[in-house]
This record gives structure tokens, C-alpha cells and sequence, in this order.
């Protein structure tokens, strides 16, 4: 493909890809090596949010709407007792001289008073804990758990089994690719062992930080075969531009013969092209 002057210009080709509960077509730009900061293209980003289908709106639409009502609902009832209240008991309509009886205390009121906004908050916190539970527990379809390890500068993929992926960044060519089969639930644990890296391939899944000391945890589903680039979204050091994402997805059976093939090979650790931390 070449522009207007006769420069070759990077092919742009579409992808399927399904991250987690959504379905997303996005734009990929295949020339990666002529342009290294694709990922900040404001054409594949509008392209990517153009892309997502209508159910997710609408979904999204939904609870805006239901929020909007529920707000609606309480700014016109308050506004309306207030209302009646100044129009009820307007000085205009009480005799002259008239004063209002004066309460001193109402120990029944003071106690519902300070009870009902207790019992409130205390409802809200225990359903709070209790959804925000099931962030940690298992998914019932989840059929395999991948961790990986972010450090300077590159990633690691433990799929368990003595299947581990080792890439160090590069600025030359590309790192082994993290290899995943398709129409599976897979559970992405991320740890971190010197400072905070962030995982983002745009394509098919958010940004998530890989913390050192923390776990955290992402899921990704793939119902396509295809590779798709990304690269640390975290400024982690001098080697951060070198730290590659490539994502394979492969057929069940396919992927159970690289499984097979890594299993019979000792993993060789891979020249870094990128500087160490210390330049």
C-alpha cells in the first residue's frame, strides 16, 4: 500500500477478537516494524470504539438510564416535600401572632433518625462485600490459568506443567509470542518483580498492572485464530519502548502440539536486544 507521494505506507487489516464478555472488531496495523508507536493511533483507537457491538451500549445505556431514574426519583420527592411544607405552613395562612409549637426533643425520633441511615449503611456494605467477593472466586468455564510475570524488560508466561515462555524486550524483530487456545476462558494472574509494568494488547483486552507483591488478575477469551500486538503501557526504565506483546491464539489442537513441542524443549533464555536498568 503506498500514500499519495508513493511512500509505502502499512497495511491496515481487521480483526474479530473477544475480550472477556465482549465482542470487538478492531483495526491492526500489520507494519508493525515501520511504526513503532502504532499503538497511540488515534485512528485505531476511534476505530476500535466504533467497532464495539450495539448489546454493549445498550447495556451500558441501561444502567445509565436506571441511575438517572433512581436519582430523578429521590431529587423529586425531597423537592416536593419541601414544597408542600412551604406552602402548607406559610406564615400567610396562620393568624397573627401565631407561634409554632416548640419541641424540645423527641427521644423516639432522635433514635429512628440516627438507626435508619446505621441500618442503610450497613445494608449497602454488606452487599458491597458480598459482590465484591465473587472478583475472587472461581469462574465456573474457566478452564486454564496463566501467570505472568513483568520485569525489566520483558514477560514471562507460566502456564503451569513446566510450560513457561520467557521474552526479554527487544527493538529488533519480535519476542516469542504468548500462545493461547481459542474458545477458552483464560485466567491471566500478574505479579511484578522489580517495578510496575502495565499488559495491554488493545485488540482483545484492557491495561493490567503487574505490581511487585501483589497478584492481580485479568480475563481474556479468543474465539479466532490471529496474532495481536501490544507493549508495556507502564514507564518502567530505560528498556520500557523494547517490551513486546504478542498474542497467539491457535486451534485446541494446535495449541495442544506447541504445548507438546515446549515440553520437549528446555527453555533457552533469548538475547536482549534492550538496555539493562542500569544504562
Amino acid at each position: 500500500m503506498v500514500d499519495e507521494a508513493g511512500r509505502p505506507q502499512p497495511a491496515v487489516r481487521t480483526f474479530d477478537g473477544q475480550a472477556g464478555v465482549g465482542h470487538v472488531d478492531v483495526a491492526r496495523l500489520s507494519g508493525y516494524g515501520h511504526n513503532r508507536f502504532w499503538i497511540l493511533s488515534g485512528r485505531l483507537i476511534r476505530h476500535a470504539r466504533a467497532q464495539i457491538e450495539p448489546p454493549i451500549y445498550f447495556h451500558l445505556v441501561v444502567r445509565c438510564a436506571r441511575a438517572l431514574i433512581t436519582i430523578a426519583v429521590v431529587f423529586l420527592g425531597v423537592e416536593l416535600a419541601l414544597l408542600w411544607v412551604v406552602l402548607r405552613y406559610r406564615r400567610s395562612r396562620q393568624p397573627v401572632g401565631y407561634v409554632v409549637p416548640q419541641v424540645h426533643g423527641h427521644t423516639g425520633l432522635e433514635i429512628a433518625w440516627t438507626l435508619a441511615p446505621l441500618v442503610i449503611v450497613l445494608a449497602i456494605a454488606g452487599y458491597s462485600f458480598a459482590e465484591l467477593q465473587k472478583d475472587f472466586q472461581p469462574i465456573s468455564n474457566q478452564q486454564m490459568t496463566v501467570i505472568i510475570t513483568g520485569h525489566q524488560f520483558g514477560w514471562d508466561y507460566d502456564y503451569g506443567n513446566g510450560v513457561v515462555v520467557h521474552q526479554e524486550g527487544t527493538l529488533v524483530g519480535d519476542v516469542p509470542p504468548f500462545v493461547v487456545p481459542t474458545h477458552t476462558l483464560v485466567k491471566l494472574q500478574f505479579r511484578g518483580t522489580d517495578v510496575i509494568h502495565s499488559w495491554w494488547v488493545p485488540a482483545i483486552s484492557g491495561k493490567t498492572d503487574a505490581v511487585p507483591g501483589y497478584d492481580n488478575f485479568s480475563w481474556l477469551k479468543i474465539d479466532k485464530t490471529g496474532r495481536w500486538r501490544g507493549e508495556c503501557a507502564e514507564l518502567c526504565g530505560s528498556g520500557h519502548a523494547s517490551m513486546q506483546i504478542i498474542v497467539q491464539a491457535m486451534d485446541q489442537s494446535d495449541y495442544d502440539a506447541w504445548v507438546s513441542k515446549q515440553k520437549s524443549t528446555s527453555p533457552a533464555a533469548s538475547p536482549s536486544a534492550s538496555p539493562s536498568p542500569s544504562q
